[in-house]
């Protein structure tokens, strides 16, 4: 499983800079899986943290996140640099990926055995499905009522109400799912009217969270506010 992330990592690494080796071994050891020793991109599983599950999605999947300290090495600093700035900024167009900007202390430098040099920390969001419970022997005839569909639209935004592109936005109670498009804008084409759930759940850069739906008149867009630092207990 983790091991399929670093796979993902590792193909992510080869769109950005061609042809760069990419290194899993602790930094400042001797890469042994790369062909090339004088430059190269270290991923480094730094260490797997919780991440609760969220509310009223049943069952709700087992799910942690993976930090991985990336580094880079090269002939020359500049070189180093440059492909340490095109990871970054590669990493903030991408959904699945969170960005960690604040800096090793010197501490953990120290314990790496390396003065402190440029690195980000990349966030990845890990879940496996729970088993779901059998469903109960239906006891009664079924009751078919009709429903009227309608649409819901709506729109992403971070903080400064930046549109995010490429999120993910789920209405758990049907197993429905769409994409943003470039400007953060979302669509669902037919759901029941009458808002027969409560909840959407937005899941990018690595974070997941969810977004109780107050009631609003049928066909009104709704704006999306997403900041998982506000309510850790989505994340």
């Amino acid at each position: 499983m983790i091991d399929q992330v670093d796979n993902r990592l590792s193909e992510w690494v080869g769109t950005v800079l061609e042809d760069m080796p990419v290194s899993f071994a602790v930094p400042g050891t001797k890469a042994t899986d790369t062909t090339d020793p004088g430059r190269g991109v270290n991923l480094y599983l730094l260490e797997l943290v919780s991440s609760p599950p969220l509310r009223n999605l049943v069952p709700s999947p087992w799910q942690l996140s993976l930090r991985y300290l990336v580094t880079t090495w090269a002939d020359t600093p500049a070189e180093m640099h440059r492909a340490l700035g095109q990871l970054a900024f590669a990493a903030m167009q991408e959904p699945e990926l969170g960005l960690e900007l604040e800096p090793l202390s010197g501490a953990d430098w120290r314990a790496f055995g390396l003065p402190p040099r440029p690195s980000f920390i990349l966030r990845v969001l890990v879940q496996v499905p729970r088993p779901e419970t059998p469903p109960r022997p239906v006891l009664k005839p079924l009751h078919i009522e009709q429903a009227l569909l309608t649409t819901l639209r709506g729109r992403v935004v971070g903080p400064e109400d930046v549109p995010i592109a490429n999120a993910l936005v789920e209405i758990p109670n049907f197993n429905l799912h769409t994409r943003t498009d470039a400007n953060g804008h979302f669509q669902f084409a037919a759901i029941p009217a009458g808002r027969a759930f409560n909840t959407l759940t937005v899941r990018a850069k690595g974070y997941a969270q969810l977004f109780p739906l107050a009631a609003e008149p049928a066909g009104t867009p709704i704006v999306l506010h997403f900041n998982p630092f506000e309510n850790k207990a989505d994340n």
